[in-house]
């Protein structure tokens, strides 16, 4: 079985790798993002996200943190035993594009074309 092969309800926006976990984050633009085992390709779990649309994931290696962008920033803490409700959502009122990490920081872009920092700290 191919990477390709593995089937998501509606169209794949967003993927994050969880290197420690071996997972694949997917989600899109339905309100759900699927976790797939990468060593056996199967699907191993299901988040129900607070939005229509997943528009980009994060996970910080190194960590049990997943953000997923939307309208707002959605945190998800694996630390928690119920992942299917955010740990916790900034910027409500902000349309999310794009998300990329350092150690330190997640940075996320929005509709207003503005780069925001958010420290892991």
């Amino acid at each position: 079985m191919l990477i390709s092969d593995i089937k998501t309800s509606g169209m794949t926006k967003a993927l994050a790798y969880w290197k420690e976990k071996k997972l694949l984050v997917t989600a899109g633009d339905k309100n759900v993002m699927t976790l797939w085992d990468t060593v056996s390709l199967t699907k191993v779990g299901c988040i129900s996200a607070p939005a229509t649309e997943i528009r980009a994931l994060e996970v910080i290696q190194g960590t049990e943190y997943l953000f997923a962008a939307s309208k707002g920033l959605l945190i998800y803490d694996f630390r928690k035993m119920n992942t299917t409700v955010p740990y916790s959502k900034i910027e409500p009122n902000n349309d999310i594009f794009s998300l990329t990490s350092t150690p330190d920081y997640l940075f996320f872009g929005s509709r207003d074309h503005q780069v925001y920092p958010y420290s892991l700290n």
